[in-house]
């Protein structure tokens, strides 16, 4: 299978899991709870948020959890995006990855009435603590565009 995406990118959702970068541009935290923290950026163009998610997922093989992170039943309407899932061995760990951005094509033109989501970009990063437990880091931003409100889709 050809791949989307070059070892480098799925190199660096590797280093994320170990290393969020939450300094550089001064991501806030939003919510800490049950071993999960989830911090909010704003990107200052769309004036909406970016969030990075990281802890531990107690009763959550990471299997799981990539499974249910590209369930396509989700989105399968106003999305229009490619993904893929690796599986890396790095230093006798296994980390699970995904990547999916959005991205444009022809085949598949905006809808009068729908809104098509034409900024979106998620990144997933997860092992095992040999438990059943998942350390997990994920990257999500979105912009359905449209007039919505940015307070509303916040």
């Amino acid at each position: 299978m050809a791949s989307c995406f070059s070892e480098k990118q799925f190199r660096e959702a590797c280093a994320k899991l170990q290393q969020p970068a939450l300094a550089r541009a001064k991501w806030q935290l939003l919510v800490e709870t049950l071993g999960i923290s989830i911090y909010q950026l704003l990107d200052k163009q769309t004036r909406l948020y970016e969030y990075k998610v990281f802890g531990i997922l107690k009763d959550c093989s990471p299997a799981l959890l990539t499974e249910v992170y590209v369930d396509l039943d989700y989105r399968k309407q106003d999305y229009v995006y490619i993904w893929q899932w690796r599986d890396l061995d790095v230093e006798r760990r296994k980390i699970h990855l995904v990547l999916a951005p959005s991205i444009s094509l022809p085949q598949f033109p905006e809808k009068s009435g729908v809104i098509q989501v034409n900024q979106y970009k998620q990144s997933l990063a997860s092992e095992s603590d040999g438990k059943e437990e998942s350390k997990v880091f994920m990257y999500h931003f979105h912009n359905p565009g449209g007039q919505i409100p940015p307070w509303l889709l916040n």
